[in-house]
């Protein structure tokens, strides 16, 4: 797949000439760095743009091996900071960061450590890790070379297969634990196609739900983000999709697999419908000026209280595009679960889009699996299937 992640792209302009000493600009973001092997070298920054890399500054290192280097974002962006072409390593800067840059002039990929940027530290992480399973995977490779008869020796080669896939498999584990962490960063991005040789540690046949939460998260943070642009389109052709958004051709129904939803609370805080899984889980969609959906609160709040205690929650997912009527319509109508989303794009939300909801209200009663049982329970009709669920 072409131009299938921002991150791996290794195309370099090198340009331009910083100063020493210069203030922190308005949505800026600044690096101070101190290099040992590099007196005299010239560093520099690039970012990525639509079709090559865009010069942003450089410096000369100083006698003690420091450097500055300057440039302005309003939002994160992939940077390269490098020497040359195949000296360079990548950067997830900020506006307002005021990042910290020690290490090796001489190797940039591995020798550097980054501080007060949390995604430059979460890649240099990535790498660090990734580099660390390949060193554990050639070490591995050197033993099996050193049985001298692999056909006389199937046990110790036997061995070193599931060791090898010992170490494949708690890396991939640890890649996880990092995107449920952190869906909503770019770094993400990389640690979707992390790989070892041609083996991809998160694959989409397996792992869907990684690239369907870190997309949902991404496109709701960032819509108008270059990479997360491009990770989106990718990530449609990925999954057959056709159109520019995240649409099912056909409805969802019972008996469907219910697709990931990963998007903000109202404080900022990043929810994700899978994180449900094991109990019985109403997907609700609503919005405070629909006076049908506020006139379902009730009956809501009462099953809810009713049958929490024995594995029922609720996952409301907002149509509304003003965040002050969202809010005080949950206060307003005392709907006291956590597990309340919205991207504020009214008719146009991705998640409604999704389960491709031509009317409010909606919803969807999920198994403990995620696997829709029954949809549209309205009033009297929703108590009756909790307690033929629940058994009272």
């Amino acid at each position: 797949m072409r131009n299938i992640v921002v991150l791996l792209m290794t195309a370099i302009i090198m340009f331009s000439c910083g100063e020493q000493g210069k203030e922190l600009p308005a949505d800026g973001f600044k690096i101070d760095g101190k290099l040992t092997n590099g007196t005299g070298g010239m560093i520099y920054l690039d970012k990525f743009g639509k079709s090559a890399s865009v010069k942003v500054d450089s410096s000369e290192v100083a006698a003690d091996g420091s450097f500055q280097l300057l440039g302005t974002t309003k939002g994160p962006n992939i940077y390269i900071l490098h020497t040359d072409k195949s000296n360079f390593n990548y950067l997830l800067l900020d506006k307002n960061e005021k990042l910290e840059i020690n290490g090796d002039m001489s190797n940039l990929k591995t020798g550097l450590t980054a501080k007060n940027s949390e995604g430059t530290e979460q890649l240099f992480e990535l790498n660090k890790r990734i580099g660390t399973l390949q060193i554990e995977l050639d070490n591995i490779q050197q033993q099996y070379e050193e049985i001298k008869d692999p056909e006389g020796n199937k046990a110790a080669v036997e061995e070193l297969r599931m060791n090898s896939q010992i170490f494949i498999d708690n890396h991939t584990v640890w890649l996880k634990s990092f995107i449920d962490n952190n869906a909503g960063s770019l770094a993400c991005i990389a640690a979707l196609y992390q790989q070892i040789g041609r083996q991809r540690l998160i694959s989409p046949e397996k792992d869907l739900r990684y690239f369907i939460k870190v997309d949902s998260a991404l496109m709701s943070k960032y819509p108008n983000n270059y990479h997360v642009k491009e990770y989106h389109k990718n990530y449609l052709a990925m999954t057959g999709q056709k159109r520019d958004e995240q649409v099912r051709t056909a409805a969802i129904g019972v008996g469907s697999i219910a697709p990931e939803i990963t998007y903000p609370d109202p404080n900022g805080q990043m929810r994700s419908l899978s994180e449900l899984k094991g109990k019985y889980v109403l997907l609700d969609f609503w919005a405070a000026w629909c006076k049908p959906c506020r006139m379902e609160s009730p009956t809501l709040v009462t099953n809810h209280a009713k049958y929490n205690k024995d594995g029922f929650e609720i996952f409301q997912v907002s149509l509304d595009n003003k965040k002050e009527a969202w809010i005080g319509a949950i206060q307003s109508d005392k709907l006291s679960w956590p597990y309340h989303v919205s991207d504020l794009m009214q008719w146009k939300s991705a998640p409604a889009k999704l389960y491709n909801v031509q009317s409010i209200p909606a919803n969807f009663l999920l198994d403990q699996e995620g696997k829709v049982i029954a949809t549209n329970l309205r009033g009297p009709a929703l108590g009756q299937k909790l307690a033929e669920i629940f058994g009272h």
